[in-house]
């Protein structure tokens, strides 16, 4: 987004990012106010990600150099913790929403990774995030244990009473 707005005011280059900010928020002079808009800006900035990959896709050099410094980040973070782990060979497994941006992202990881110095194998995960964060909270055993903060309730959850289709309403 902040290259839209660098196309918008002048201080970039012309990118395809500036009409897709446009399509999806309006007024690029309104950008700050629409990302704030549903008190998520996280969330809504994010929404701007398949755009991104899009526009990549179809040749925007802004976009693309986008979509390569993430996977340049991403790859990063995969030598650490094979770097951190040692050993053998390591299954990478890529989840999430950004793998939903598919090649614009994958191709440029896949790429940043070839000619690792640790023995990486490509994996098809086991299940979704939500899957994975399940296993996590279950196993206190894992070697992340150390790096979760576990909240415990004083009191139990009471309940809610549950809706009766019978009950009358007084007008």
């Amino acid at each position: 987004m902040r290259a839209a707005l660098r196309a918008h005011d002048g201080r970039g280059p012309a990118t395809a990012l500036l009409a897709a900010a446009v399509e999806r928020f309006g007024d690029p002079d309104r950008l700050p106010s629409a990302v704030s808009r549903d008190g998520n800006q996280a969330r809504t900035i994010a929404s701007f990600a398949p755009d991104v990959a899009r526009a990549a896709a179809e040749g925007d050099a802004t976009a693309s150099a986008i979509v390569r410094d993430a996977a340049g980040a991403l790859s990063g973070a995969v030598l650490a913790a094979a770097r951190r782990i040692g050993g053998d060979a390591h299954a990478v497994t890529v989840t999430g929403g950004l793998t939903g941006l598919g090649e614009p992202l994958l191709g440029p990881l896949r790429s940043a990774l070839t000619g690792s110095p640790y023995p990486l194998k490509w994996r098809s995960p086991l299940g979704d995030p939500l899957d994975g964060a399940g296993l996590l909270a279950l196993d206190v055993s894992a070697p992340h244990e150390p790096h979760v903060a576990r909240v415990r309730r004083a009191a139990p959850i009471v309940p809610a009473p549950p809706l009766t289709s019978s009950a009358a309403v007084e007008e």
